[in-house]
């Protein structure tokens, strides 16, 4: 996720954090991986018109 936003870890994880605790995602491990997911529908709503 660093590599794509070209952003170093640290900003990465507090991003994440916040975003996290006003729940809009949710992580899932796999091992030593993490992935993330929308979970409010308003911000994926948001995302679809931009995208």
């Amino acid at each position: 996720m660093q590599n794509c936003l070209g952003a170093p870890q640290s900003t990465v994880s507090q991003h994440l954090a916040k975003l996290k605790a006003a729940g809009i995602v949710e992580g899932r491990r796999n091992g030593v991986e993490i992935y993330y997911y929308l979970t409010n529908e308003e911000v994926r709503k948001i995302i679809e018109v931009f995208l």
